[in-house]
């Protein structure tokens, strides 16, 4: 564990890096539940934001093994780096999820679509996008409160007429079980674009609260 603070902390460094800050709560009732999170992220190590979000949605687990959920989201994006100039993205999301497991190895898979109206700012005119994501993930315990997770999402976006490539993230993450409701969350991501690629560095906290 302290080879990977050390590693992260050394990421943060990078020239281009951001730190995604992120909460999450889980409010379940048997079968259905309803999902928040919001998060923050920044230019670099600084505290000036590049993007802030706030998403919901509704989920359903259908059996132990598959779960699906749709909701809304809203992003707002920095377009102008001398000025606190954001740009607002509309986000209806769908995902559906399955999960197995060997032994402690749990296995995750998500496929989550998200549909895009872009408003126009200084930089851009409006438009609608449609993105498609993969991600799969192996989560391990290694201590009873401690779990690492290993994953990969790739995701392709359709935009003014073609599907391109929109980024992939390949990363890892430490969750630590504060309690049985609350977990906090620590990791880093490799992220490649097109324009480049970015370090990142993942700090969450989640809270769970079942009626």
């Amino acid at each position: 564990m302290a080879f990977f603070c050390l590693f992260i902390s050394g990421m943060v460094h990078a020239q281009s890096s951001s730190i995604w800050f992120a909460g999450q709560l889980a409010m379940r009732k048997k079968n259905w539940e309803w999902h928040q999170d919001a998060g923050y992220r920044t230019i670099g190590t600084s505290a000036k934001a590049t993007l802030w979000f706030y998403r919901t949605g509704l989920r359903h687990y259908f059996n132990p093994k598959w779960n699906a959920a749709a909701g809304y989201a809203l992003f707002n994006s920095r377009v102008e780096n001398d000025k606190p100039a954001f740009g607002a993205e509309n986000r209806i999301w769908e995902e559906v999820v399955r999960q197995d497991h060997w032994n402690k190895l749990r296995w995750m898979q998500r496929v989550r679509a998200d549909h895009r109206w872009f408003n126009a700012t200084s930089k851009i005119t409006a438009y609608t996008a449609h993105r498609l994501r993969y991600r799969t993930a192996f989560i391990h315990p290694i201590h009873p409160k401690l779990d690492v997770q290993l994953y990969d999402e790739i995701m392709v976006q359709y935009q003014h007429g073609d599907w391109i490539f929109n980024q992939n993230r390949i990363g890892a993450f430490l969750h630590i079980k504060h309690t049985s409701k609350q977990t906090i969350n620590i990791g880093y991501t490799h992220l490649q674009q097109k324009s480049g690629i970015m370090h990142l560095i993942m700090v969450g906290y989640q809270h769970n609260i079942e009626f």
